[in-house]
């Protein structure tokens, strides 16, 4: 671990690295970093019914893409690790070209990092279909039908069959994690250190479900 003291630039990780948000190195970037990051962050600015984390939003959109860019879709949001999100407003503005130029930089690190393709369309496709599935079960405007009906126009997709059950930040870790473990080989989710074992437990009861449902696999 590291023991040089903080400075202005730098944020303190889950793992212990001290990570330069300026400077970010390839190797600072650990996949168990980013599940513990991403399970405790709340889809839309934490405004949902229900606590969703994008770990779990991650895990379903990877489910639904082909074997090459399942990987990429695991990953798609793995800057909100570092960076967290902003509201899209905001996000857009002119006065934010500096956050997106960050956010851009950590992309092709992260990218670089896990040896991950370019952003593709099927991407964005898988990622606007678990959205528009999201905003059906644990939204309040964009749930109703007209509000919803738009935006699945808009972005010419539809929500899924199945139901977004959300799991507590646990349970979501463990998913990613055997998500990522199903995708590139490693056994990261078998050390009891990183997920419990009641969290395995219940995440794999939920790609359980997700694929009684014929959402990828």
């Amino acid at each position: 671990m590291q023991s040089k003291p903080p400075h202005v630039g730098s944020i303190d990780l889950h793992s212990g690295i001290l990570f330069d948000m300026f400077d970010p190195k390839p190797d600072d970037i650990l996949i168990t970093d980013i599940a513990h990051s991403l399970s405790n962050i709340c889809r839309y600015t934490g405004h949902t019914k229900k606590f969703l984390s994008v770990a779990q939003h991650s895990v379903m959109v990877s489910l639904l893409l082909p074997p090459e860019l399942k990987l990429l879709g695991l990953l798609h949001d793995a800057t909100e690790a570092y960076l967290t999100d902003l509201a899209a407003p905001v996000k857009h503005m002119d006065e934010m070209q500096p956050y997106r130029e960050m956010e851009h930089n950590l992309e092709l690190i992260i990218k670089e990092r896990f040896y991950l393709p370019a952003m593709n369309e099927d991407v964005h496709r898988a990622d606007k279909t678990v959205m528009v599935t999201e905003m059906r079960d644990l939204m309040t405007y964009t749930a109703q039908p007209e509000v919803l009906g738009y935006i699945c126009n808009h972005y010419n997709v539809k929500p899924l069959k199945c139901s977004i059950r959300p799991l507590p930040p646990a349970a979501a870790k463990a998913m990613f994690l055997l998500r990522y473990d199903a995708l590139t080989g490693d056994n990261l989710c078998q050390d009891l250190k990183i997920t419990s074992l009641k969290s395995r437990i219940r995440a794999r009861k939920e790609m359980i479900y997700l694929r009684r449902k014929e959402v990828g696999n």
